[in-house]
This record gives C-alpha cells, sequence and structure tokens, in this order.
C-alpha cells in the first residue's frame, strides 16, 4: 500500500510544517513507498537517497506559482478577505481542488493510503472527498487549531473541523494540549489520535556559543495577531534592559513581527534588533549568539509554540511567557526538565523584576 501526502509545505520553504514533513519523511513513517503532493521545488530538497530497501517518488508542479500570485495580490483586499470568510475555508482552497483532480487524473490507485497535512486547513477537503466518494483509508495531520473564538467567528470553520475531526481514520497531532482540546471540544475517540512531535530540524551539535560582552536576549519566531502578539513580552524585556541601563543588555527578534512590535524597535534601535534566518545556517548562528531564549505565550491557543523542542535541545535557559497556568508550555517544559521561568504576562508589564534577576544571575 502506498501513502499519498498531500502537503503543501515542504522543504525548501522554512516553516514548521515543512520541516514536520521533512523530519517524518527521513524518520521513515511513511514506509517504503510513498508520493508527496506539494507546490514546493523539490528538486532542491532530495534529503533521503534513494535504495533497494526505499522507494521515493515525489511530484512538484511549480506551474502553480502563477495561482499562488493571484492569491498573494488578493491577500489584503477586504473584500476578499470577508468572502473567504463566509464561503470557503482557505484561500488556499483553490489550490487543493488542483491538486486533487490531477491525483485523481494521474496517480490514483484504488487502494492508496491518503495523508493529508495542514496548514493550510484546507487540505483536508482531499481527505473527505477521497474518503467519501472512493473509499480511501485517510490520516490527518493536524498541528493547529482551526476553530477558535480568538481568531474566528464563522461557523464555517467549526463545521469543518468537525468534520474533519471525526471522519478522519486517524488523526496525527503533534502535542497532548491539542489532542485533549480535540477531545473536549468534539468528543473524538482518543485511541483514533497519534502525538507525532515535530521534531528539530537543525543540529545543535553545530552551535557552539559565541561569546559577548552583551547579554542576548532572544525569540526566535513570528509574531501576529491575535494568536501570539508578542507585543506584551516585548514591553517586559525592554522595561527590563531600560531599568538596568549600567549592564549591557539587548533584545534580537529573529522572525517576522508584527507591527506593533517593528514600530517599538524602530523606537528603540540600539536595544531591541530584528533580523531573519532564510538558512539552517543562519538559525545555528542565532542560536550561537544567544544567551537566554524567550517563549511568547500563546493567546486562548491550545497549541505549543513549534519552537519549544528547539528550544529544549538547544540546552540554553528559557523565559518563557504564559497567560495562563494551565498554558500547555508549562507541563511540556517541566516534563523535559528545562531550564525555564515561567512570567505571566497578564500582570502589569512594570512588575517586580527580583525575580527574573535571580534566574538571570542563577
Amino acid at each position: 500500500m502506498r501513502i499519498v501526502i498531500f502537503s503543501h509545505n515542504y522543504p525548501p520553504k522554512r516553516n514548521p510544517r515543512s520541516f514536520r514533513i521533512q523530519n517524518l519523511e527521513q524518520s521513515g513513517f511513511f514506509g517504503k513507498e510513498y508520493l508527496i503532493i506539494s507546490t514546493s521545488n523539490l528538486q532542491s530538497s532530495q534529503s533521503i537517497p534513494s535504495t533497494d530497501k526505499l522507494f521515493i517518488n515525489k511530484w512538484n508542479y511549480s506551474k502553480l506559482e502563477f495561482l499562488l500570485n493571484i492569491i498573494k495580490r488578493i491577500r489584503y483586499n477586504q473584500l476578499a478577505d470577508f468572502i473567504s470568510k463566509c464561503i470557503i475555508p482557505d484561500r488556499y482552497v483553490f489550490i487543493q481542488i488542483y491538486y486533487l483532480i490531477l491525483y485523481l487524473v494521474k496517480f490514483r490507485k484504488a487502494d492508496d493510503l491518503i495523508y493529508t497535512v495542514s496548514n493550510p486547513f484546507s487540505s483536508h477537503l482531499i481527505g473527505i472527498v477521497l474518503q467519501k466518494y472512493f473509499k480511501h483509508e485517510w490520516h490527518a495531520d493536524i498541528g493547529d487549531v482551526y476553530f477558535s473564538p480568538m481568531t474566528s467567528n464563522w461557523c464555517i470553520h467549526q463545521t469543518i473541523e468537525r468534520k474533519v475531526l471525526v471522519s478522519a481514520n486517524r488523526i496525527i497531532l503533534n502535542c497532548e494540549s491539542i489532542r485533549n482540546h480535540f477531545i473536549k471540544v468534539y468528543s473524538i475517540n482518543k485511541e483514533k489520535t497519534q502525538l507525532v512531535p515535530n521534531g528539530v530540524n537543525i543540529k545543535f551539535e553545530n552551535c557552539k556559543p559565541i561569546s559577548s560582552p552583551i547579554l542576548r536576549f532572544s525569540f526566535i519566531g513570528n509574531t501576529y495577531h491575535p494568536v501570539r502578539p508578542g507585543i506584551r513580552e516585548v514591553y517586559y524585556i525592554l522595561k527590563y534592559i531600560q531599568t538596568h541601563s549600567k549592564r549591557s543588555l539587548i533584545l534580537q527578534l529573529f522572525g517576522k513581527q508584527d507591527q506593533p512590535i517593528v514600530k517599538l524597535a524602530k523606537q528603540n534601535p540600539l536595544l531591541i534588533k530584528i533580523s531573519y534566518c532564510n538558512s539552517d545556517q543562519e538559525l545555528e548562528e542565532a542560536y550561537a549568539n544567544s544567551d537566554i531564549l524567550i517563549n511568547f505565550a500563546n493567546v486562548n491557543h491550545p497549541g505549543l509554540p513549534s519552537k519549544l523542542e528547539e528550544y529544549v535541545a538547544s540546552g540554553i535557559p528559557i523565559i518563557n511567557f504564559i497567560h495562563t497556568e494551565r498554558d500547555s508550555s508549562c507541563e511540556y517544559l517541566s516534563s523535559k526538565q528545562a531550564k525555564c521561568l515561567h512570567i505571566n504576562c497578564s500582570n502589569d508589564v512594570n512588575q517586580d523584576y527580583s525575580v527574573l534577576e535571580r534566574f538571570i544571575s542563577n
């Protein structure tokens, strides 16, 4: 039986879902025969050599770039945004339909096992169709919740999420907190779920610490409203730096940051630096130039921040911001015995810094 993986994200794309699929592939999770359907440029990412025991057939449709460019042009159009929230799950649904048609016309085998990966969540519509009308077994790999009162007020999102979770033969999740959330909200059977961590994408043996007279706080990842705005956390660290001006301190942000953070960085260019990691080497350098890592809190979101696996693997002390003591990161970091300080950022940012000072000193 062949596994057919529908994944919009695949290396050389740099995002958690792309890294996840690569790690699953390298670990042999998909078995000996599988087909990856993706828009990525797979020619530059032949991660596993072909052997007698392993058959790899990767499929790339680079011509979809034209359709992707059209989608990008309407991305910030308010009318298009309103329509997408009302009648379609996300703007990538058209690409998923294209995947489905081409698979049915050219590549389908009756006994294929279908493996759909979000994000985008619309990829799971392929699984729904192939299971219902073509009787395929279907596994859904879900990294984030799709419906949340914080991110969506449209019932179509919850309806689709419920349909996927109830219909899929197996649900693959990356953390315990997401599984508990789905069981609570949709009453799904725990036995049909499977936990598979994202895995770490870089080799930390290459990240030898680079010493510096400056104490470097580092956040590695993206911030975006409303799930992970990060602005309260940045204010907290900035105030600490400003009140300890006799020491050389800096806050480094690696990744795409929300506009309020970008604005604050421009106002404090000597204290806050924003940069990007466009390769594994640059990511390794970011960790090598970090003394304390910072995890920004997810706002009312049950998922585990994808960077925490890397954070723990690095061995660098972590300041973990939370909004509630039930945050999934608390249990995860405790189970990994990470060097960590939890700070509730729901409290006033001008609070006493003595606990943070002791953590840094130790």
